[in-house]
This record gives C-alpha cells, structure tokens and sequence, in this order.
C-alpha cells in the first residue's frame, strides 16, 4: 500500500520560479509537484480515505478504488498562519488531490518558497496509523524527531542543511494524518513547526 504524498510538490512549482528543482522531504506520497522520486518521496501510496468530517467533505464518501471525498486541505490554515512557518508571504493556497488525500500549496515567487500542506482522513485509527508508520520509514533519510504535545503521535524530519532548507512536522491524530513541509524561506524551529501542527488540528476538530 502506498502512503502517500511528498514535498517535492512544492520543489517543482517553484521550478517555474528558479528554472531548478529543489529535493524537498515527502508530503504523504508523491514528490511536492506530483512527480515521485525513489530518493526523495519513497512513501507507499495510502489506504482508502473516508468521509471527512463535515466541514471538510464537499462529497459523500470515498468513490470506488479508494478515491477521496472532496477534503480541502486550503482551509486548515489561513495564508497569515502559512506564512507565518517559513516566512514566504503568502497568497491563497492551490489545493488538489492526491490520491485518496488532498494537499494545498502555498507558494511565493519573489522568495522562491513554498508551504505544503497534505490531509488524509482513513476509515479507521488502525488504517491511519498503519499510513503514519509506513510515512515514517519511508524518511528515515530525514532523520525524524519524535515531538510529544501534538495529536496522537508526531515527529519532525529535516533535510540535510547542507542542500536546501526544507523539512516539515508529520502528525496522526485518530483516523486522521496530515503533514506541513516547508521549503526554502526561513527554517522554522520545532516549536514553531509544533504551534501551526496544533492549529491544523484546531481546524479539523
């Protein structure tokens, strides 16, 4: 099974902007900009997504194969509270599925910086802890920290300083797993990676 999603989301939409492709660490499965990397985004594709909470279904439930239901993973954080991780300055977020999850984009072409964030919503906490597990290893190149103080588990990976700034804070909260990956701007702390993790999870009770 494929966890998915990936950083490299945020790498190729700023290619457009820097005519390079920076190696950001995965979002849940695909590479940020949709392209996967065995390298940089290796996370096994993700189980069927359940109906999400109403504020953020705009459907009825998961279409067959495990398609998702409308998830809206723009609404998790205002362009301020974006903004606020890397220092990008961001407009509104462009959002689209990936796979059974969706993720939103923030992105800034005069920093040449980007904020991913990706949502899954599984049938059930066992679905999405295998999902979060399987996210995990598939980083272990990124060195994850454990955090505590944020959802159900948690833990913050970092690409190595010495190529780009880039690195996100990966959350499992019950049947839900989101991720907020950052690249270029100003790295964050883990302090502040843990307060934007903690207001994602305020918009999604």
């Amino acid at each position: 099974m494929r966890i998915g999603g990936a950083l490299l989301i945020g790498a190729v939409l700023l290619a457009a902007c820097t005519g390079s492709v920076a190696t950001a660490p995965p979002v849940n499965g695909q590479a940020s900009g949709g392209a996967s990397t065995a390298t940089a985004s290796p996370a096994p594709s993700a189980p069927p997504a359940a109906s999400p909470s109403p504020s953020l279904a705009g459907g009825s439930g998961p279409s067959p194969e495990g398609s998702a239901p409308a998830l809206d993973a723009c609404k998790l954080l205002s362009n301020a509270q974006a903004t606020s991780v890397n220092g990008g300055g961001y407009g509104d977020g462009a959002g689209h599925s990936v796979g059974p999850g969706h993720i939103c984009v923030w992105q800034s072409a005069s920093a040449h910086s980007s904020l991913t964030v990706e949502l899954f919503i599984d049938p059930t906490p066992a679905v999405a802890q295998a999902r979060f597990a399987a996210l995990k290893g598939s980083l272990a190149t990124y060195h994850p920290a454990d955090v505590a103080g944020v959802g159900d588990l948690a833990f913050i990976a970092r690409g190595p300083s010495a190529t780009t700034v880039t690195g996100g804070i990966y959350v499992l909260d019950g049947s839900k797993v989101f991720d907020i990956v950052y690249l270029q701007g100003s790295a964050p702390v883990d302090a502040r990676l843990k307060i934007v993790a903690l207001l994602v999870l305020g918009a999604l009770s």
